[in-house]
């Protein structure tokens, strides 16, 4: 009897320790390069809608450059903005108000 108490303690301990496991592992959230992981930190932060963080996309890849360059360098988002000329003047002063007038809502560690 004791035998069969010990064996079904070692098998619901196993269960449970397999679905905690499997439960971790479907949480966790995909792994991402450092330049992305930077870039989705700084735009949530900054509250960029969805839209502007897509146009930060194509204006980046406009220039052949990371979308982080663009949220961190005020040229680089100038150039962008120059070379891909699709982007209307309100959504480029709306973002442009947004992250480089508002740098000191940003954390230390992103501000070189």
């Amino acid at each position: 009897m004791s035998g069969l108490l010990i064996f079904g303690g070692i098998a619901l301990g196993a269960l449970t320790l397999a679905w905690a496991v499997t439960w971790w592992v479907w949480r966790s959230p995909p792994a991402l390069e450092p330049h992305e992981y930077a870039f989705r930190a700084i735009a949530r932060r900054l509250r960029l809608t969805n839209r502007q963080k897509a146009i930060f996309r194509r204006l980046a890849r406009s220039i052949d450059a990371d979308p982080i360059a663009l949220l961190i360098c005020h040229e680089a988002f100038i150039k962008a903005l120059r070379r891909e000329g699709s982007v209307s003047e309100n959504d480029a002063q709306a973002i442009e108000s947004r992250v480089f007038k508002k740098r000191r809502r940003l954390p230390r560690v992103f501000l070189a």
